[in-house]
């Protein structure tokens, strides 16, 4: 129950906090808030591809250089205008990929869930509590062992993950080392 032969892509959304530039950088490198950190080291401790969604460039890849900017989605129009800028991206991105996770706030995913490319192959990550609640839901999922991930990953049932799914795996498989 390795998650080695599985691909596995995480798609989640910029920051509003950056880090200022004066040449383009790889995008990894300009997102600085503190979700985005969480997602990157999850990402990085587990050997996942990570794409994000810029509120300026649309789905981009982690190493893309980019310049620094100001951007923010502010409304359905925003959401609307970066669609041509996502979707054919991710669809075809999806048949790469055994799992596509979802770990981005509410305007981000609605980008992505309105459109039909999203499959079972997508699992998304969801928490009521905003930011701190994700924060959170990172903690919980950076703690978990590989073999906890797997299952959680490809033999859950359930469509969101929620934070309290994640502690029941945490409970239900603890001495799975």
């Amino acid at each position: 129950m390795s998650l080695n032969n599985k691909k596995i892509l995480i798609i989640t959304s910029c920051s509003a906090k950056k880090k200022r530039f004066s040449k383009p950088v790889r995008a990894i490198d300009l997102y600085q808030g503190d979700f985005f950190k969480k997602v990157k080291k999850f990402a990085l401790l587990n050997q996942f591809d990570l794409n994000i969604i810029s509120a300026k460039y649309g789905l981009i890849t982690s190493d893309k250089e980019i310049n620094y900017y100001d951007a923010k989605i502010k409304n359905n129009d925003d959401i609307e205008n970066l669609k041509p800028n996502v979707i054919p991206k991710l669809n075809d991105l999806i048949d790469n990929y055994d799992k596509i996770l979802l770990l981005m706030g509410k305007d981000y995913k609605k980008i992505i869930e309105s459109e039909s490319a999203v499959n079972e192959k997508f699992l998304h990550f969801f928490d009521k509590r905003g930011l701190g609640g994700y924060l959170s839901l990172m903690n919980d999922l950076l703690q978990l062992n590989q073999k906890q991930l797997y299952k959680l990953l490809f033999e859950q049932k359930c469509n969101p993950i929620t934070a309290k799914l994640i502690k029941s795996y945490k409970y239900k498989y603890k001495k799975l080392i």
